[in-house]
Parts: structure tokens; sequence; C-alpha cells
């Protein structure tokens, strides 16, 4: 099942091919210099940049074409998660991404091939001044404790505020396809808001609702220096999950054109 969703993204993106042509036969200037990752303007009207995801909760937004991002998260009892991501068009990217509990200790680490996964997003609708941009996509794998995302459909609007500019996003997800789905057991939300403030980004969230447990409440910072990023995230905040304690992790990223 989950192949079959995944071949249907790319089914799907074929006639981005079109689109991307033509976008490209009627544009021959670039908004960056070659081989430079972009940042935001510095003007203090300026929109803040878009990100592909908050903490765990995906966003309505896609890589650059040609943009390569990978991904290390650090979780207690020395597991870590490692994503890569590939900005096929500027519509839908595709990556893969690794769990592997335990390597950072000095117990046996065990991998079985739900801890592997793809990755793949889709922009059915671009973001403007009225209409929020909307994606379909599937993430995973499960990793800390958490549910895996699988399939989901997400919107972002930016808006702004006395504060400045915000990002809000909102979906549903569900993973389970193969014990008859029930919307009222399997189907899951997500809500959460991003800003970013000079090279700082925040982000608060709430995963996993609808989760009989619970849901799981992250919030995080992060600190950008071109062209990497370094972060710390804590997760279920409250212990909101089955009176589960919460954890904090540490999150290293890059990004460049290939």
């Amino acid at each position: 099942m989950k192949k079959s969703i995944l071949f249907a993204f790319l089914l799907l993106s074929v006639p981005l091919f079109a689109l991307e042509f033509e976008s490209g036969a009627t544009s021959t200037t670039s908004s960056s210099p070659t081989g430079a990752v972009p940042t935001a303007p510095a003007s203090g009207d300026a929109t803040v940049p878009q990100l592909i995801d908050a903490g765990d909760v995906p966003t309505a937004y896609a890589l650059l074409k040609y943009e390569m991002r990978a991904d290390i998260r650090f979780y207690p009892d020395g597991g870590i998660l490692n994503k890569v991501y590939l900005g096929i068009f500027t519509r839908f990217f595709i990556g893969g991404a690794l769990n592997v509990p335990g390597l950072v200790s000095a117990g046996p680490v065990y991998l079985d091939r739900d801890d592997a996964e793809l990755l793949a997003r889709l922009i059915v609708v671009k973001e403007d001044d009225q209409t929020p941009s909307i994606a379909v996509g599937w993430d995973g794998p499960a990793y800390d404790g958490a549910e895996e995302r699988g399939l989901y459909i997400v919107m972002s609007k930016e808006f702004r505020a006395p504060l400045g500019y915000f990002q809000a996003h909102g979906g549903i997800n569900t993973s389970n396809f193969e014990d008859g789905w029930q919307a009222g057991r399997d189907l899951r939300g997500f809500a959460a808001l991003t800003s970013t403030f000079s090279q700082f980004t925040g982000f608060c969230e709430a995963d996993e609702i609808n989760n009989p447990a619970g849901p799981a409440l992250n919030a995080g910072l992060r600190y950008f220096f071109d062209p990497i990023s370094l972060g710390l995230e804590f997760r279920d905040l409250g212990a909101t999950q089955g009176g589960e304690p919460s954890s904090r992790l540490l999150r290293a990223s890059y990004s460049g054109l290939f």
C-alpha cells in the first residue's frame, strides 16, 4: 500500500514537467546567485522564510528546484533520525529517512524495515494573498515513541501580526491502511505556528490530535548560519501523552543546491 501511494505521487508529478518548462522559458533571471541558498530579504516588510516542517509537523511548502536538504535529529536513549530531501520541481520533492534507535549507546542496535521510509510532497495549490498553500505528502518513520506520519494533507498560510510575520499550518494524517481503516481510530490531526526573527526560527505545535493517549505538544528554536542550522526541540510538553515525561532533542540541518 505504501509503495502504491508513493507511485501515485510520482504519476501526479509528471504534469509538472510542462509547468516547469513553461515557467523556465518565460523567465531568464533568478532572484539568487547560482549555487547560493536564498535567504529572506533584508526589508522590514519582508515575509519570513518558508519551512518544510515546524518540528515534527509538516508544512505545505516545498524546496527550491535542485535544492538538497539533510536533517539529523539526536533524540533520547541515543537514537538518531536521518532525513534527506531533494527538490525535483518547485512543487514536488522526494527523499528518504532512516531511524536508528540506540545508535549512540552501549547496547545493541536493532533495525526493522519500518525504520526506513521514502518521503514525498506535492504542492497542489501555491499560496497567494487570499489562498493558502495546500500539499499532500508521505512522511515517516515513527521515532522516539511518536506515531508514523504516513499520508497527510496540510495547509499553510502566512499572516501579519503586531509582532511580525507568522505562518500557520494545519492538516490531517493517517498511517494505518492494513486493518480496515476507521476515521475515529486512525485519523490524526496536527497544527503548528512558526516564525523567523533575524536568524532564529521558533515554532510551537500540537501533533497526534485524536490519539487516545492525548496530543503531543512540542516547541523549539533553531539558529541559522547559512547553509547550516542548529536547533533544540522540546517534545510532549506537559506530558500530555499518557503521563510520559517530556524529552529534548538536538537537530542539525544542511541546505544546498545540486
